[in-house]
């Protein structure tokens, strides 16, 4: 029985060397997996947190920015790709308004500068139509001064022959009464 307890020494100390290169064995992994975790770890929060940044940065209308990790073959290069694509909308957007503006700014020059010519023009016609008008009115002046003028001549010519008629009926009544004198006179020696 004194084997069997020799062979038990043995094999208890084999089972503990057992042990303790299993406890070492588990730790060494234990280190190495939190080392590579911490790694890793680092390895994909330091480029999300920059996307992130990125993100944050484009949000505020900031396209500017340069967008990391693009050149980057992981999921982190798939994110980095569609904020570029993100930013790239926000440019060509920002383009299209600026177009629009501009468009929107020829139109309305084009506008008032059409409005201003059909008003130069409109007082144009305007003026035109006033000299028409002021020539007219000085032509039709100028007639009304003539026809009172002739109308003044015609009035004292009426009154020199209405004058006159009144002298040549007075005249004519003068000879008509001188005429029955006459006449009457020339009978009464006819008679007598």
């Amino acid at each position: 029985m004194i084997e069997v307890v020799k062979d038990t020494s043995q094999y208890e100390a084999v089972v503990a060397s057992a042990q303790r290169s299993f406890i070492l064995g588990t730790a060494a992994i234990l280190v190495v997996g939190v080392l590579l975790a911490l790694l890793l770890g680092r390895g994909l929060s330091r480029p999300l947190a920059a996307i992130t940044a990125t993100m944050n940065r484009l949000s505020s209308g900031d396209t500017e920015v340069t967008i990391p990790g693009s050149e980057r073959r992981d999921e982190l290069g798939v994110m980095a790709t569609a904020v570029q694509v993100f930013k790239d909308g926000m440019i060509e957007t920002e383009q299209l308004k600026a177009e629009q503006e501009a468009s929107k700014r020829r139109a309305d020059e084009e506008r008032r500068h059409t409005v201003l010519d059909l008003a130069n023009r409109f007082e144009s016609g305007v003026g035109t139509i006033v000299k028409g008008v002021a020539a007219a009115a000085t032509d039709l002046q100028t007639t009304a001064r003539a026809m009172a003028a002739t109308s003044e001549e015609t009035t004292r010519q009426a009154t020199a022959v209405a004058v006159s008629s009144e002298q040549t009926t007075a005249n004519v009544q003068t000879v008509a009464s001188a005429t029955e004198e006459l006449s009457v006179s020339i009978r009464r020696s006819d008679s007598g």
